[in-house]
């Protein structure tokens, strides 16, 4: 049997290696296991994996059906690790908790559709990643990738690990919610995993951990088994090393129903590795950042992404892409009497859509928001970790804010990066602020439908096709690590992550985004073939898979 090298292998090397016989199903199994073992326990990519037993049950099946010439398709027999928002059926052997110790122990009815449509393809479910706790609506500046069932989810990437003194989406953040989604395959837990994006869920981490990721036009892919925050937004998509995976993960995850949405022949026979005159719309990095409330601002870092995204875009024109250099609409029209739009969307009716899918589940502790809420008092050692406290963080933002200010008109002296680090740590405390917003907030359905409309108006023709339409392009390209998400989201449009480079601050990845309108994922998958070949084609191995030797603090 052929050696497997779980950091490089993508779902096709494992498709190819089964069909030449130089592996089967179990002993891959057995190999991606082990990687989970020795590494999980630093990492917390994971919150569970599928009992063994099970496991290798599965893959003789499968490999009895390969040897017996029934091959389901391109999944037969490939990994897959899954968000633990997402329901996977009770005989796999997982709960779905979302994060959250309230729904340890509650039993779905039946796995979520886009899940079992991957399972009747072939693929072995084995296991469900951490996240950000409840996709990381349960608290304001919650640290990214924590939950209080997985606890923090690291990067395999990142020297050093997480950092208190760079905020909760900081240079040494996983980022999240999908955060375990895009950490696991990274690390080699699994080829390809499934994440979902709600606003900037799959993209940000996916941008941090060196991985390509596609999230899909709103409701290409079933919405049905996810833990919700908002169906206006919500979406699962497929993350992986290599754009083929990406293609194969699309044509199975789609929702039939939508099949007039989906290219004839599906996605696959976009793989063209060639632009084929595909137009490309470039946002100027230098004015696309993570806000500094939330990523500490670090010069050299912002200096050398600024450089290379600049260098990608010059290479570009080098290699067959038309380029021009694009304006869209300015992301502060989405904020309406001081409350951004999309906020007030989720907001509205994350209380009902979330009391929806409790009810849904066969058993659970909690049925209602505020039954969670009252789940996570009373369970306060768990879901609040001592020496964090939950009080505080809408001043202790205030004084964030002040220091943001401070920052453009001075450069940090090394007593005010203390003072700054110190409020930032506070800052990422577990809290469940944005569960007790929710659940006070209150507008008519005339308001929630005003608030919708004017959203997707202007995601739509004032931001992303008014922008397509005035430069003639046909797909937006911006950094990852920026605000970008909330083109997509408020517009319900696809986005897919291009990785590009490592930070020399702490070697973590970084890469692209690109937007396209309604119903292109074809495009943006072609955009991932060709970009594959001329962009970070000497991969980085992660070397922080087992955590800082020297013990420094990284656990929450």
């Amino acid at each position: 049997m052929a050696k497997l090298n779980v950091l490089t292998a993508t779902a096709t090397d494992l498709k190819k290696a089964y069909e030449e016989g130089s592996l089967t199903t179990e002993s891959t199994v057995i190999a991606y296991l082990h990687q989970i073992s020795t590494y999980n326990g630093y990492l917390h990519a994971m919150i569970a994996t599928a009992p063994e037993k099970l496991l290798l049950e599965r893959a003789t099946l499968l490999d009895k059906e390969r040897l017996d010439g029934k091959i389901r398709g391109p999944l037969h027999g490939i990994p897959v690790i899954i968000k633990d928002n997402m329901a996977t059926h009770p005989d796999l052997g997982m709960e779905t908790t979302a994060g959250t110790f309230a729904l340890v122990g509650s039993r779905v009815r039946d796995g979520a559709s886009a899940i079992n449509q991957l399972y009747e393809a072939g693929a072995i479910i084995i296991g469900k990643a951490n996240l950000s706790e409840l996709s990381n609506f349960r608290g304001f500046q919650m640290p990214g990738g924590w939950s209080a069932v997985g606890g923090l989810t690291q990067s395999p990437y990142v020297v050093g690990g997480k950092r208190w003194d760079d905020g909760f989406n900081g240079h040494s953040s996983t980022g999240g919610s999908s955060s375990g989604s895009c950490s696991s395959v990274a690390a080699g837990f699994a080829p390809v995993s499934i994440g979902t994006d709600t606003n900037g869920s799959i993209l940000v981490p996916a941008t941090r951990h060196d991985v390509y990721a596609l999230k899909p036009t709103l409701g290409l892919i079933s919405q049905d088994g996810i833990c919700p925050i908002s169906s206006d937004f919500d979406s699962a998509g497929p993350i992986a090393k290599c754009a083929t995976d990406i293609a194969i993960l699309m044509d199975a995850l789609v929702d039939p129903n939508r099949s007039s949405e989906i290219p004839q022949g599906g996605y696959t026979p976009y793989l063209t590795k060639s632009f084929n005159g595909i137009r490309i719309g470039v946002l100027n990095p230098s004015e696309w950042r993570m806000p500094p409330a939330t990523l500490f601002p670090v010069a050299s870092a912002e200096a050398q992404m600024d450089r290379e995204i600049t260098a990608a875009y010059e290479k570009l024109k080098t290699i067959g892409a038309i380029v021009k250099e694009v304006k869209v609409a300015d992301l502060d029209e989405l904020t309406v009497d001081g409350m951004s739009l999309i906020q007030k969307v989720m907001d509205s009716q994350f209380k009902k859509t979330i009391k929806n899918y409790l009810g849904s589940l066969e058993t659970s502790n909690v049925r209602t928001l505020n039954e969670l809420m009252q789940f996570m008092e009373d369970n306060a050692d768990k879901e609040f970790p001592p020496g964090k406290e939950e009080t505080g963080t809408e001043v202790v933002a205030n004084c964030y804010e002040v220091l943001r200010l401070l920052s453009g008109l001075m450069t940090f002296s090394r007593g005010l990066h203390r003072l700054g680090s110190k409020l930032t740590a506070i800052l990422e405390s577990p809290n469940m602020k944005r569960l007790e917003f929710a659940a006070k907030y209150k507008i008519s359905d005339e308001e929630y439908h005003k608030a919708l409309h004017d959203m997707r108006d202007w995601g739509r023709r004032k931001a992303v096709d008014q922008c397509l339409e005035k430069y003639g392009v046909d797909v937006i390209l911006g950094p990852g690590d920026s605000r970008i998400n909330e083109l997509s989201s408020a517009a319900g449009y696809p986005e897919a992550v291009l990785p590009l480079s490592y930070l020399d601050l702490n070697s973590r990845a970084f890469g692209l985004a690109a937007i396209a309108s309604a119903n292109q994922e074809a495009l943006l998958i072609q955009l991932m073939s060709v970009w594959e070949q001329h962009f970070n084609t000497e991969r980085k191995l992660p070397t922080w898979l087992a955590g800082d030797p020297r013990g420094a603090k990284t656990e929450l």
